[in-house]
């Protein structure tokens, strides 16, 4: 199973000492299916403060750069995120958000390659699995799947 973190998983990993103790396991043992969106890289560039936060992000991706474990999204992926929002935002006007966007981004690229989304957002989700099928799981479940519960 390939697996894509979303940009809260990462920030949580790399700012939350203890959360970084309790899964780095997880995080050693699932690596090897582990893939970077092109939009959590932005989110989380876009999200680090000063040169020794972007020199963080750095380090905490390079592998996978190395490792040619990115995805991006295509044409395909754009225009379905388009149309999905675009619908949303008929049905749901107060949806109006850039962060949904790139949400539908990430859950249409993960769809493509066979990913599963880990994520401390459910809610958004959640809520966009209503217009795309796609699979998510919280960092938690992952460590449950893992242990085998």
């Amino acid at each position: 199973m390939k697996l894509l973190f979303d940009t809260n998983v990462y920030f949580r990993l790399l700012h939350d000492v203890r959360a970084l103790d309790r899964y780095a396991d997880v995080v050693r043992a699932v690596s090897p299916r582990l893939y970077l969106s092109s939009v959590v890289f932005l989110e989380l560039v876009q999200g680090a403060r000063g040169e020794l936060g972007r020199a963080r992000i750095r380090r905490a991706t390079r592998e996978l750069e190395r490792v040619a474990r990115l995805v991006a999204p295509l044409h395909t992926d754009w225009q379905r995120t388009g149309i999905i929002q675009g619908r949303i935002w008929d049905e749901h006007p107060g949806r109006l958000r850039q962060s949904l966007q790139n949400d539908l981004l990430i859950a249409c690229t993960a769809t493509r390659i066979g990913a599963v989304i880990v994520t401390q957002n459910t809610a958004d989700f959640r809520f966009i699995r209503r217009y795309l099928r796609h699979d998510s799981m919280t960092l938690e479940d992952l460590a449950a799947s893992l242990r085998g519960g």
